[in-house]
């Protein structure tokens, strides 16, 4: 009767550690869950979209906004089961220069998650719209920014009502004659709008998202910056975007004077969501536009929590001040 009078083995108490799965490309079975799990949190990231291209010299164009970043928290599960399909979205492609088409950036594509019959998704980025076009940014997870000379708001990010929150909206261009373009929107803030002439230059990518605390050892540790806007100052060496934003992963604008095909706007970062910098321009003589960077293709994360877990009988004693402690559970 030496453990308190119960017949039965004593009470083993083993700690399940925390386990943190990153999946980075599609698969229809990413993750098999521990015996012990019974809830989940996970990270569902889209792709981001790409950043405008100019069609034409001295302008700027929008940078991309940040793929859609959606965060489900203890989500119930069926431990030792495996979770369903992961599909990993793409960032979003740049129109080549010239470009015949607008040169507005390319969208990003949505990632999901399977889990039982239910499927979590997030929308992929909306491009930057292309310089000197009635290309404006484009709606998505986050708003794509607004192009040079075009006079509206950034595109529309899926903020709430929607549940929980993807985005946020890109930048406006700056005022003409000599403006300058928006940044892409990301998880946590609108792209900035670009200032007028000769202000500082486009607006800077929406801020992301530092996931480290949220997913710890995880190799991804910031997600769904902006792309940053671009634009024509050939006083002005680097472009803004992802500048003010150190975190998401989001592209910084081409620098100004760009050349084509020897320096576009910087691609948001693989894996984070991030949005492409858009393209600026150069005057003079000869003036010459660049091309927008792509959008950084998206993530998913799965954290399953540390769990106690015990096999045999509890002794009489540790009950009893287990519920005079108020730390007894009938569940």
């Amino acid at each position: 009767m030496a453990n308190g009078g119960i017949i039965g083995p004593p009470n083993t108490i083993t700690t399940v550690a925390e386990i943190v799965t990153t999946v980075t490309s599609s698969t229809p079975s990413a993750v098999t869950l521990q015996p012990t799990t019974s809830a989940i949190d996970f990270l569902v990231v889209a792709g981001g979209g790409a950043g405008g291209t100019n069609t034409a010299s001295n302008v700027g164009s929008g940078g991309g906004g940040a793929g859609g970043v959606r965060q489900f928290c203890s989500i119930p599960v069926t431990g030792g089961a495996a979770l369903g399909a992961v599909v990993i979205g793409g960032g979003g492609s740049a129109n080549p220069y010239p470009s015949p088409s607008g040169g507005g950036g390319g969208s990003g594509v949505n990632s999901s998650i399977t889990i039982g019959c239910t499927t979590y998704t997030s929308n992929g980025g909306g491009g930057g719209g292309g310089g000197n076009s009635p290309n404006a940014g484009v709606a998505g997870g986050s708003g794509g920014g607004t192009a040079f000379p075009q006079t509206t708001a950034g595109a529309a990010g899926n903020t709430p009502p929607t549940s929980p929150p993807q985005g946020n909206p890109g930048g406006a261009s700056g005022p003409t004659p000599a403006g300058f373009a928006g940044g892409g929107g990301g998880i946590c803030g609108a792209g900035a709008a670009g200032s007028a002439y000769p202000g500082p230059g486009g607006g800077a990518g929406g801020a992301g998202l530092n996931i480290a605390p949220l997913f710890p050892g995880s190799p991804i540790t910031g997600v769904g910056g902006g792309g940053g806007g671009g634009y024509y100052q050939p006083a002005v060496p680097t472009g803004l975007g992802g500048l003010a934003n150190p975190v998401g992963g989001g592209g910084d604008a081409g620098a100004s004077p760009a050349r084509p095909g020897t320096n576009p706007g910087e691609a948001g970062t693989a894996n984070t969501g991030g949005g492409g910098g858009g393209a600026s321009s150069a005057g003079g003589p000869s003036p010459q536009a660049g091309t927008g960077g792509a959008g950084g293709s998206g993530v998913v994360i799965v954290k399953q929590p540390a769990i106690t877990v015990a096999s045999g009988v509890w002794k009489l004693n540790e009950v009893y001040e287990n519920v005079k402690d108020g730390n007894w559970t009938n569940a």
